[in-house]
C-alpha cells in the first residue's frame, strides 16, 4: 500500500480503512473500519476506534447512579460476549486492542 499523505493536505479528507484486532484470551476478532477524515496515523487508528465503539449495539438497564435508563455496548471477540459494564467508553475497546494497521487510503469521494 503506497500511504500517501499528500491525500490529506490541504484541509482535504481521505477515506481510510482500517484493520483493528482485538483479544480477549484465547478469542480473536478482527473488525475493518473505515474513516473519512483530514488526519493521519495514530490519529485515524484512534478514530477508527471511536467509530467501532460509536456502531456498536447498546444493553438497555436502568442506571440506579443517574435514575435514568441507560445502555451497555456490546461487542463479540470470537464467540465471547464483552460488555462494557463500567461504561468507560472507547477505553474499554482500547483495552482489548492488539493490533491496528492502515489498510488502505484513498481520496474521498463527493457526491455532486
Amino acid at each position: 500500500m503506497n500511504y500517501d499523505h499528500n491525500l490529506t493536505l490541504c484541509m482535504r479528507n481521505a477515506e481510510h480503512v482500517v484493520r483493528l484486532t482485538f483479544a480477549q484470551w484465547e478469542y480473536r476478532q478482527v473488525v475493518d473500519v473505515v474513516v473519512t477524515a483530514n488526519i493521519r496515523g495514530l490519529d485515524v487508528i484512534s478514530q477508527a476506534v471511536q467509530n467501532l465503539y460509536d456502531s456498536l449495539s447498546t444493553i438497555s438497564f436502568f442506571n440506579h447512579d443517574t435514575d435514568k435508563d441507560d445502555g451497555m455496548a456490546e461487542f463479540h471477540v470470537g464467540i465471547l460476549k464483552c460488555i462494557d459494564e463500567g461504561q468507560e467508553g472507547v477505553e474499554w475497546l482500547n483495552e482489548m486492542l492488539i493490533k491496528a494497521e492502515i489498510i488502505s487510503i484513498k481520496p474521498e469521494v463527493k457526491s455532486c
